[in-house]
């Protein structure tokens, strides 16, 4: 490779790089203004429980793998969008912006609707044009699950992980080991 090839894929790779640190940066910035603005309108009401308090849950149960998510990423429940932990845990999605992105939209196709859902999607296809395909992919999945928005996750936290996931057959990317690089 010449010297000149080399200093341009540098540049190539340097580029990249910005580009999805900008874009991550830009999505985070969304997501908390999306947040706060909507937080005042959430009519559930907070499950007034700490992350530490869900560790006590019996190992096998939703409560204790949300406890044990929250830990892993150093976050603590939030007042009024408990259920978004939930969703990350039954769904198997992460944190990354591409991931919560892809979460949104197969909750989107799962029968969700809200404001802060349409957001992230409409952030998703503006600033993830690249992954339009795995985007898709989530909501079509979430369509084939049983729908899962509307249950009451305060009253399953005792519930067994594995058999809330069968009974409402949950299919996601990482449950059915489908590799996206992301």
């Amino acid at each position: 490779m010449t010297d000149m090839s080399q200093k341009n894929l540098f540049i190539y790779f340097e580029i990249q790089s910005t580009l999805n640190y900008v874009r991550h940066c830009l999505i985070q910035i969304g997501f908390h203004i999306v947040s706060t603005v909507y937080k005042p309108f959430h009519l559930r009401s907070s499950w007034k429980l700490r992350s530490s308090d869900l560790l006590d849950h019996s190992t096998d149960s939703l409560g204790f793998h949300i406890g044990c998510f929250l830990l892993k990423h150093d976050l603590e429940l939030q007042d009024h969008a408990e259920t978004h932990d939930a969703f990350h845990v039954l769904t198997g999605y992460n944190t990354s912006s591409l991931e919560e992105i892809g979460m949104q939209f197969w909750l989107h196709g799962n029968g969700k609707r809200s404001f802060p859902l349409y957001s992230a999607m409409a952030a998703g296809l503006l600033l993830y044009p690249d992954k339009f395909r795995y985007l898709m992919d989530c909501q079509y999945l979430g369509q084939r699950s049983r729908p899962i928005h509307h249950l009451n996750y305060l009253e399953l936290l005792q519930e067994p992980m594995d058999s809330l996931r069968i009974q409402n057959q949950i299919f996601t990317h990482k449950l059915l080991n489908l590799n996206y690089e992301n």
